[in-house]
């Protein structure tokens, strides 16, 4: 029996790739002509240049697709695990003596409590502040959420992002007891553009048809057999929408959310902090959310010292009037040139030094990151899909790759059981 699958960007690549590996007939439809989605990534003289994710979490899982499908890991750098969170200056713990008391004081109740104390209907920022205090919420929680979900922490379910953190188990077999090489993050070497291309030249030497600049309509969608539907979340709600299906118009309209990254390139002109990044906490007056360093990280991809700085998501509010035009929070309303000086001053008011970038490129990406709010909470829950049909994506788990792998390796047995 054949699966069809609507979207080949990472999810429906990975998806077709388990797909395959358990045996199953599948066939992609991309309406672009080109696959990988938000994943891009641009080659230069200095390193690669990603549009979207920069790396994946290292597991046996991720160590196993690369081997299988060809290519090869970037070796991490020994300061591959130093993270900071701005407080004043780059720090790793960011809470005073008295705040990491109170924190330990909050939290001593987590271990007994069910669902580690998550309900529902709560916030991010109401279970933050009752278990970790309200300086543990601010510093440490909500600043390291907001460079993964760069979301409103007074809108953001608790039960979507905080379960699955707390509801991390290991099932029985290989994977249960194959260690990763290394800790930390895998990068392909050369960039995230390569696992894209090294998927598609897998699935398509496989047998695997990858239709390119092929829309399926509602109408053409016959659910006699399995289809996934890998899309957006606005693009997975509209056709639900058309089949009129309840929820698909909810979905559709639900709040996505605009984020900008920068690369600056400089010779000799570091950052305050030996490691990967630095997050910024709403408090200390800085428009970006962080920034990522790739040297430490990837010491053998990169010849000069790149940042990657990102700026935008809910809580977006610039601190200075760089285009007059701009009267809301949105950064796609910003020029690049615009968001390239606000991300310089916060480069500044970081290391005391206002330097000028040998090299300089913004990814702009309106509309990507559904907002992990209440709403999407409730959307989920009461979404009720045709049997054979599949959503995956980064809305029906969690951002970032590993949730789209897990739910990727899933999606076999969730087929199979439902035939």
């Amino acid at each position: 029996m054949k699966t069809t699958i609507i979207g080949a960007g990472i999810s429906g690549l990975l998806s077709a790739y388990y797909l395959l590996k358990a045996g199953m007939e599948i066939e992609i439809f991309e309406k672009s002509p080109r696959a990988g989605g938000l994943i891009r990534t641009m080659k230069t003289a200095y390193g690669p240049l990603e549009n979207a994710a920069g790396s994946l979490v290292n597991s046996w899982h991720v160590q196993n697709l690369f081997s299988d499908i060809g290519i090869g890991a970037a070796h991490p750098g020994q300061r591959a695990h130093a993270r900071y969170i701005y407080r004043d200056f780059p720090r790793r713990w960011p809470l005073k003596l008295i705040q990491s008391l109170d924190l330990l004081a909050n939290a001593s109740p987590l271990p007994f409590l069910p669902s580690r104390g998550i309900v529902s209907g709560q916030t991010v920022r109401q279970w933050g502040e009752k278990y970790l205090g309200k300086a543990g919420s601010h510093m440490l929680l909500e600043a390291a959420l907001q460079g993964v979900y760069a979301g409103d922490c007074d809108k953001m379910s608790a039960e979507l992002v905080l379960g699955p953190m707390f509801n991390k188990h290991t099932k029985s077999g290989k994977s249960g007891f194959l260690k990763p090489r290394f800790k930390g993050s895998a990068m392909p070497e050369g960039g995230m553009g390569n696992l894209i291309s090294a998927l598609t030249v897998f699935l398509e030497k496989s047998g695997v048809a990858i239709n390119y600049s092929s829309e399926i309509s509602p109408n053409d969608i016959d659910l006699s057999s399995p289809l996934v539907i890998a899309t957006s979340a606005p693009a997975a709600g509209e056709i639900l929408s058309g089949m009129g299906i309840a929820g698909g118009k909810q979905l559709q309209n639900h709040e996505m959310l605009d984020l900008a990254s920068v690369h600056l390139v400089f010779d000799n002109d570091k950052l305050p902090f030996e490691g990967v990044g630095c997050l910024f906490p709403k408090n200390q007056g800085f428009n970006s959310l962080g920034v990522l360093t790739g040297q430490p990280a990837f010491p053998d991809q990169f010849s000069r010292s790149i940042e990657r700085w990102f700026i935008g998501g809910a809580s977006f509010n610039s601190s200075a009037n760089f285009n007059s035009s701009a009267n809301d929070n949105k950064i796609s309303r910003f020029s690049d040139q615009s968001i390239i000086e606000m991300v310089l001053t916060d480069r500044a008011k970081m290391s005391g030094v206002s330097s000028r970038p040998v090299s300089v490129h913004v990814f702009s990406n309106p509309a990507s990151l559904p907002h992990f709010t209440l709403q999407l909470d409730e959307i989920r829950r009461t979404l009720r899909l045709p049997q054979n049909m599949f959503l995956l994506g980064n809305y029906t788990g969690g951002i970032g790759l590993t949730s789209i792998m897990k739910q990727s390796r899933e999606l076999p047995e969730r087929i199979l059981a439902s035939l």
